[in-house]
C-alpha cells in the first residue's frame, strides 16, 4: 500500500510520536524540527529535537523477485487482470539529536526521546500522519542502532553546520510499492487439430 510518499510520512510520523509524549524542560517543551537545520527559527531559550535522515538503502534481505497478479473492474464492468512488479523495501537511517544552551538540559531531552521509542517502538495506521499510508495490520518497526564512528557523526554536523553533539541512531525499514501494471489474458479455450498423416 505504501506509495511514493511513505519516506515524508514516517519522517513526520516519527517527529509526531515524540512531540506527543515529550514532557517540559525548564518549563518548556522542546521544539522538533526535521528540514534543513539552517532554516530553523525559534525561541534559543528552548530546546531543540532534530531528526535527520541521513542515509538510505535498499534491504536486500527483503528484496522480492515475482510479480504479483491483481484484478480490477473498468467502467465497462470488464475485469482487467495485470501483474504488478514487486515492491522495494528501503531502510531509512535517522539521526536524532537535541540543540539546547545548556549541555544537561540536552542529556534531559536526549533521555526522553530513548524511552519514548524504547516504549513505542512501532509505527502503525494509527500513529502514521497520513491514516491510510499504511494497511490496518501493516506495522513499521523503529529500530536503536549502534552509533556511527566518531569520524562520521563530526562530518554529518560539519554538513548540519553546528558543533558536534551526542545523538542517537535509528533504523525503520519501508515498503515502497510499485504502480507499474502489466496486462495479461488468460487462455479460456484452446483448440487443437491433428491431422492424420497419409502413408507413402
Amino acid at each position: 500500500m505504501s506509495d511514493f510518499k511513505i519516506i515524508k510520512n514516517v519522517t513526520l510520523s516519527l517527529a509526531e510520536l515524540v512531540k506527543g509524549k515529550l514532557q517540559k524542560v525548564n518549563g518548556k517543551v522542546p521544539d522538533i524540527f526535521v528540514d534543513r537545520l539552517k532554516d530553523f527559527s525559534s525561541d534559543k531559550k528552548k530546546p531543540l529535537i532534530y531528526f535527520y535522515l541521513y542515509k538510505m538503502e535498499e534491504n536486500t534481505s527483503l528484496k522480492e523477485t515475482q510479480k504479483t497478479t491483481h484484478q480490477q473492474t473498468n467502467k465497462k464492468g470488464e475485469l482487467f487482470e495485470f501483474f504488478l512488479d514487486p515492491p522495494i523495501f528501503l531502510n531509512l537511517y535517522y539521526m536524532v539529536t537535541c540543540l539546547a544552551q545548556a549541555p544537561l538540559d540536552e542529556h534531559i531531552v536526549i533521555g526522553q526521546v530513548a524511552k519514548i521509542f524504547l516504549e513505542n517502538s512501532m509505527l502503525s495506521a494509527e500513529t502514521m500522519i497520513e491514516k491510510d499510508a499504511l494497511y490496518p495490520d501493516e506495522k513499521i518497526t523503529i529500530k536503536l542502532l549502534a552509533p556511527l564512528a566518531i569520524e562520521i557523526q563530526v562530518r554529518l554536523w560539519q554538513v548540519l553546520g553546528e558543533t558536534f553533539r551526542t545523538s542517537l541512531f535509528y533504523q525503520v525499514t519501508v515498503k515502497l510499492s510499485s504502480e507499474k501494471k502489466t496486462g495479461f489474458r488468460r487462455v479460456a479455450e484452446r483448440e487443437i487439430r491433428l491431422k492424420e498423416k497419409k502413408p507413402s
